[in-house]
């Protein structure tokens, strides 16, 4: 199986070899006879479309090489959505300074925190017995009896994810607990060959024995390819004799920043890193929550977190990146509009002889106008359109991705540089128009 590096330079040659196929077959056009209804404006620009193959290919090319840049690095683009799957399903992420030793899921463990008021004063645990029911120890309002949490182990070490500026040397690792494991969730990029339990449940392949010196990891997949520049199957050290090797591979998950194994392992080879400083929370409402949680638990230094703020600051990074090729594209684009506006005047300017002729027998400067208009939109329009088919042939893995496309800033970008060019065609038209007709006859003449 090809790496995704490799994938990703097969697709981008692909839709580059599609945007020069498509330049050509138009440049063919161009030159093959054409006829049109010359009674119509839309008839006569089209058939002058024609008059210059040469150069009305490369004001389509400028247009269409352009558009194939804002189109391919705007498709990559994340946008925000209900049900993201890179959540899991968890609504809420907590990290601690300190490790906590109790269960937040029993009742005790929570008395044994402070967690015992849905006011403010959690420091009052002595006036609440472990014994009473839940919703009167912890209170409906908090969110916290109904809150599930998934608690991790954590090795500390590099960030690895993009919001990390340093290249990472050992990664963190979270000893992923059994009834996580059990629990399953989020989306798999890539996995080892699967049994037909690992199958039902990727996430079971933390459990399996690979040898002495070698535990099973998952880790997010562009984490492991553009940070750790790492494949699945590698093997990745994390402590003198003992290495992680990459069983799965997640796509845009909540792990980005680290390395997960199966709590069992973790302990073995950790067993001086007692408690748990991650927790992922089912909870709603999680911003109440989140809330109590860090009031309760502010001496152990925990910080709670919306799981799709999370994301969004992983995202904001990609999307950044993207944004530097879309300006140069938007950049492109422009120049090819300015470029187009340049050969109309040119244009017109040549067949300055032509138009007074037309306007002598009868055709209006409107109708000119329009002729021209329809002449040169048609340029821009046809560039729009080749290289917007190739930059989605370039990344046609990213249609069948279950993430939405930015269809919206995509139309808005191409729509808005369309109107521009068709505002320079009517600038440039308009001023070449306004020139004295009977000088132009004479000079014909």
């Amino acid at each position: 199986m090809a790496d995704a590096a490799t994938a990703a330079a097969l697709f981008l040659g692909s839709g580059t070899a599609a945007l020069l196929a498509l330049l050509a077959l138009f440049a063919v056009w161009l030159r093959a006879p054409t006829s049109g209804c010359l009674s119509s404006n839309l008839g006569l620009g089209l058939l002058n479309s024609t008059r210059k193959p040469s150069r009305s290919t490369l004001c389509t090319s400028l247009v269409a090489c352009a558009t194939f840049v804002i189109v391919a690095a705007g498709a990559h683009r994340q946008v925000e959505w209900s049900d993201d799957p890179g959540t899991g399903g968890f609504s809420l992420i907590a990290e601690a300074e300190i490790p906590l030793h109790q269960d937040l899921n029993s009742v005790d463990g929570r008395f044994e925190l402070g967690l015992t008021s849905a006011s403010s004063n959690f420091g009052e645990a002595s006036t609440v017995s472990s014994a009473e029911p839940l919703s009167q120890v912890v209170g409906p309002s908090t969110g916290l009896d109904t809150a599930r949490f998934f608690p991790f182990r954590v090795l500390p070490g590099d960030d690895v994810s993009c919001l990390n500026l340093y290249l990472p040397q050992t990664p963190r690792v979270l000893g992923a607990p059994a009834e996580f494991i059990q629990r399953g969730g989020q989306t798999f990029r890539q996995t080892l060959p699967l049994t037909p339990d690992e199958r039902a449940n990727p996430w079971r392949l933390l459990q399996r024995d690979l040898g002495p010196g070698i535990v099973p990891a998952i880790g997010d997949f562009n984490s492991a390819q553009w940070i750790l520049h790492k494949r699945l199957g590698d093997d990745i050290p994390i402590a003198e004799g003992l290495a992680v090797r990459l069983v799965g591979l997640l796509d845009g998950s909540l792990f980005q920043s680290e390395l997960l194994i199966a709590e069992d392992r973790f302990a073995a080879h950790f067993p001086e890193r007692e408690g748990y400083g991650y927790f992922l929370v089912e909870t709603e409402p999680p911003a109440t929550v989140a809330t109590a949680l860090e009031k309760g638990l502010a001496a152990y230094g925990l910080d709670a977190t919306l799981s799709t703020e999370r994301l969004r600051g992983f995202r904001a990074v990609e999307n950044t990146y993207l944004a530097t090729f879309q300006t140069l594209g938007l950049l492109g684009l422009l120049l090819g509009t300015l470029g187009l506006g340049i050969l109309i005047l040119r244009n017109v300017l040549e067949r300055s002889g032509e138009l007074a002729a037309l306007s002598a027998c009868g055709f209006r400067r409107a109708r000119l106008g329009a002729m021209l208009l329809y002449e040169h939109g048609f340029l821009l329009l046809a560039g729009e359109g080749i290289g917007s088919v190739a930059a989605l042939i370039a990344v046609a893995p990213r249609l069948f991705d279950p993430t939405p496309l930015p269809w919206a800033s995509l139309s808005i970008s191409l729509g808005l540089v369309f109107a521009a060019g068709l505002l320079a065609c009517a600038a440039a038209s308009h001023s070449a128009l306004r020139r004295p007709l009977l000088a132009a006859l004479k000079a014909e003449g």
